[in-house]
C-alpha cells in the first residue's frame, strides 16, 4: 500500500560514504537517521535528525528499535560500510520486523559478493572476465608458490573483520618470492582468507566504476559511469579523484552480471583495462554506496534516492535524466597523500596515474565539503591530516613503499 508521508531512513556508517546518503536523501525531505560506531565526519551533517555512536551490534539494534522503529512507515536501512552489511545481514530477520532493506542483504547474495572468493566465483559461472586470483591462507601459500605469478596483491577475503590489524592497508603488493616471505609473518594471526590477485599492468586511472540501483525484478536505475584517476592508499586504495565519464561497456558488464545472479539493491562496480588484451577486468562489487556516489549525484545520478523510494514503497522515484560528463570529484584531504607519493614515488609497481581529466573538469567538488553543509569537513580535516601526518612520516622512514 502506497503511503502518502516518506518513511524516514537510517544510514548506518556515518563516514563520507554516509555522509553523501545522508545529503542527497535530506535534499530530498527525506528525514535521516545516523549510526556510527566510533565518531565520523558525517555525524555533524545538518542532513541528520540524530545520530548515535554504537560500538557494538546491540547498541545499535537498542537505538533502531529505541528511537527509530517506530515512527510509522518502515524506515529504510542504508548499511554504507562491509561492516553494516554484516551486522544487518545476521540481524536480518529481527530488523525485517520494523525496517525494509535490499533483499540481498537477506538471502546470502551481499555476503557472497563482499567476500572476495565467492564474488570471483559468481563472476567465473557467469563467465566475467577477471584478473588470475586464487585463494589462499598463511599456512597454504608456500604450498601455492609455483602457481602464482608475480606481481599479485595479496588481500583479504573479509577485509572488514582484521581491518583494525591491517594498519590502514588494503592488502600487500608482491613482486617476487622474496616479498612473500617478508610478508607473511606480518600477516594476521589466525588462518583468515585471502585473494592473492594478478596485477593488472597500467596506472590505476584506467579503472572504470558503474554504479545503480537494481529493483527486485533485478532491472538497474539511475545507472552511473565514471573512471577512478587516482587512490588511497595509492595503486589499490579507495578512490581520491574520480570523474563522470561515459563507458557503455563497464555499464553492460554490470548490469548484465547483477541482472543475470538476481541482485536486488544498490551496487558499485569497478573494472580495470587490461592493456596485453584490452578487456575491462571486474576488480570488486561493493552491494552498497561507494565512497564515491556524491560525483554521481553531482552528474545527475540519484542512486540511493531511487533506493529510498523503491524500498521504502513510496509510490515516488527520480527522474531517468542523461549523465553529464567531465564533473570532478576529489577526497581532497586523502588525496593530498597520494599525491605527495606518486611525486617521491620511483619503484612502484604502477605507473604514475594520470590525473588530467580532473583538471580538465566542468565543474568539481569535494567528497566532504560542501557550501550547505560545511561541518563535517571541520571534523574530517583535522583527523585527515593527522592521517597524512603520519602516512608522509613512515614514507620517508620507510624505503618499502607497499601499499
Amino acid at each position: 500500500m502506497k503511503t502518502t508521508s516518506l518513511p524516514p531512513a537510517v544510514v548506518l556508517g556515518n563516514a563520507a560514504t554516509g555522509l553523501y546518503v545522508a545529503r542527497e536523501l535530506g535534499r530530498a525531505g527525506v528525514r535521516v537517521y545516523g549510526v556510527s560506531r566510533a565518531r565520523e565526519c558525517g555525524d555533524a551533517s545538518r542532513y541528520l535528525q540524530a545520530c548515535a555512536v554504537c560500538p557494538t551490534s546491540e547498541d545499535t539494534l537498542d537505538f533502531l528499535f529505541r528511537e527509530v522503529a517506530h515512527e510509522g512507515a518502515k524506515p529504510v536501512l542504508i548499511p554504507t560500510s562491509d561492516h553494516f552489511i554484516d551486522f544487518v545481514s545476521a540481524n536480518a530477520a529481527r530488523l525485517s520486523e520494523h525496517f525494509t532493506f535490499q533483499q540481498s542483504y537477506a538471502n546470502g547474495l551481499a555476503r557472497s559478493l563482499v567476500s572476495k572468493s565467492g564474488l570471483y566465483q559468481l563472476c567465473v559461472d557467469q563467465n566475467i572476465a577477471l584478473p588470475n586470483w586464487m585463494t589462499v591462507t598463511r599456512t597454504s601459500i608456500h604450498a601455492m608458490l609455483g602457481e602464482l605469478i608475480f606481481p599479485v596483491f595479496l588481500k583479504p577475503c573479509q577485509i572488514h573483520e582484521i581491518k583494525s590489524e591491517m594498519k590502514g592497508k588494503k592488502g600487500w603488493v608482491l613482486q617476487n618470492e622474496a616479498d612473500l616471505e617478508r610478508i607473511i609473518p606480518s600477516l594476521p594471526a589466525g588462518d583468515h582468507s585471502y585473494i592473492a590477485q594478478e596485477i593488472v599492468p597500467g596506472p590505476e586511472s584506467d579503472i572504470h566504476l558503474h554504479c545503480a540501483y537494481f529493483d527486485s525484478l533485478s532491472r538497474p536505475h539511475q545507472s552511473f559511469t565514471g573512471r577512478k584517476l587516482r587512490q588511497y592508499p595509492p595503486g589499490f586504495g579507495s578512490a581520491s579523484i574520480v570523474v563522470s565519464e561515459a563507458c557503455e561497456e563497464a555499464k553492460e558488464i554490470s548490469e548484465r552480471f547483477l541482472t543475470a545472479i538476481g541482485f536486488q539493491g544498490i551496487a558499485a562496480s569497478e573494472f580495470k583495462r587490461d592493456p596485453r588484451d584490452g578487456r575491462l577486468k571486474l576488480i570488486e562489487i561493493n552491494p552498497r554506496p561507494s565512497l564515491w556516489f556524491s560525483v554521481a549525484t553531482a552528474a545527475g545520478k540519484k542512486v540511493s534516492l531511487a533506493a529510498f523510494h523503491d524500498l521504502g514503497d513510496t509510490g515516488a522515484s527520480p527522474p531517468e535524466s542523461e549523465q553529464v560528463d567531465q564533473i570532478g570529484w576529489r577526497y581532497f584531504s586523502r588525496d593530498l597523500y597520494s599525491s605527495y607519493f606518486y611525486k617521491k614515488a620511483s619503484d612502484f609497481v604502477l605507473p604514475r596515474p594520470d590525473v588530467d581529466a580532473y583538471r580538465r573538469a566542468l565543474k568539481r567538488i569535494d567528497a566532504v565539503f560542501c557550501r550547505d553543509d560545511p561541518a563535517p569537513a571541520f571534523s574530517e580535516w583535522t583527523s585527515s591530516m593527522k592521517s597524512f601526518l603520519r602516512r608522509v612520516s613512515r614514507a620517508n622512514g620507510n624505503e618499502n613503499r607497499h601499499v
